[in-house]
């Protein structure tokens, strides 16, 4: 009764940790699905409540993971496709975003505020911000031409027109995905090159060749300041790569 006892006993394990684990299975495949489904949902998130998701269902997987002893792939691969998806949907608002200014830019300078800096400043310092985006407004405010403040970037001072202002932001916003999903860095720093490529190429159209003239802005001419403005802008950009490299 002893020997019958004790593998009665083991049997109940067994099938305790079997039923468990077909348990555990079950719920990661509905949470899995859950994700996926919202794919679409979560990809217009803003930057905080993805996270929280995140983090949420990263917590979850773990404590399965520790109670079956076995990795939460279905899960943690939602999670990586579910953040590329936001990284997608930001890239594309943000191209969106930058060709409606660049068409609309009179390429005159523009107000860089503390705030713009102060990014600035911990962006050279190689620093992110990994909470929500830096901001949505791309409508360029009323201007005072009397106390205009040009951008700073270790000790040097560039002038910028406001697309090009509207361009910084928009990297400021992929990096600071990269830092909120480090599995994403690698997409968020090629976000960022075609960002500026794409604005390279689009002020080179605009100035250089006279598109400006036959754009919403219609230009009457470009004038040596409008070149001026946009060479400077264009080397803000390339002062600030290397940091952007470093972030």
């Amino acid at each position: 009764p002893q020997a019958l006892s004790e593998i009665e006993d083991d049997d109940l394990v067994r099938n305790s940790r079997d039923g468990v684990g077909e348990l555990c299975e079950g719920v990661l495949k509905r949470v899995g699905r859950l994700v996926q489904l919202r794919k679409e949902q979560n990809a217009r998130l803003k930057q905080s409540e993805l996270r929280r998701v995140w983090a949420s269902s990263l917590a979850f997987a773990s404590s399965i993971e520790r109670a079956t002893g076995e990795p939460a792939f279905a899960l943690r691969s939602a999670l990586v496709a579910q953040a590329r998806a936001f990284l997608e949907k930001r890239h594309s608002d943000a191209k969106a975003a930058l060709v409606a200014c660049l068409d609309a830019e009179r390429w005159a300078q523009a107000d860089v505020t503390p705030e713009r800096q102060s990014r600035l400043d911990r962006l050279s310092q190689g620093l992110t911000n990994d909470e929500d985006d830096t901001t949505n407004d791309v409508t360029p405010p009323a201007r005072d031409k009397r106390s205009l403040r040009a951008a700073n970037v270790e000790g040097r001072t560039y002038k910028c027109v406001w697309s090009g202002l509207v361009l910084l932001d928009r990297i400021l916003d992929a990096l600071g995905a990269a830092a909120a999903f480090p599995v994403i860095a690698s997409e968020a720093t090629a976000c960022v090159v075609d960002l500026a490529r794409f604005f390279e190429s689009r002020t080179r159209q605009l100035v250089l060749f006279a598109g400006a003239l036959h754009s919403s802005a219609r230009l009457r001419t470009i004038t040596a300041k409008h070149l001026g403005l946009a060479s400077q802008s264009l080397n803000l950009i390339e002062a600030l790569l290397p940091h952007v490299r470093a972030a």
